[in-house]
């Protein structure tokens, strides 16, 4: 690839998503997800839960003993906190509303983000789990 079709903003846009992938970095992949140019934003639809699945996981082991349910909206993307809330219940997780704001315990959701990550685990095959 030319030096000047990296300075296309897609394809900077691309090259940052591929990176952020590789480097399992949530983070940076939700920020990029958020501000895709063109229709890209589609495109990253399609593994976007499988995203968010990995990155609730590793969420559920760096952050103990509660978070917040507007801490995880944000952090992966979603547009309401409903939108959030759902998916959650999609994978059994429970949001506790306790008199405070809507949290997530962390320690009880983890057996449940590690089972939603083994239907995206796949074995080809010549055996290699992608």
């Amino acid at each position: 690839m030319a030096p000047t079709d990296k300075q296309d903003p897609a394809v900077r846009h691309a090259l940052g998503v591929r990176h952020a992938l590789a480097t399992g970095n949530y983070f940076r992949y939700f920020q990029l997800y958020a501000s895709a140019p063109n229709m890209g934003g589609y495109l990253m639809d399609n593994f976007a839960d499988r995203e968010r699945c990995s990155a609730l996981q590793k969420m559920c082991k760096a952050y103990r003993p509660r978070l917040s349910l507007d801490f995880i909206t944000q952090s992966l993307a979603f547009d309401t906190t409903e939108e959030c809330a759902k998916f959650l219940a999609s994978l059994n997780i429970p949001v506790l509303v306790d008199g405070q704001q809507p949290a997530v315990d962390m320690k009880a959701a983890l057996p449940y983000a590690v089972a939603a990550m083994q239907k995206y685990e796949k074995v080809d095959i010549k055996g290699q789990i992608y």
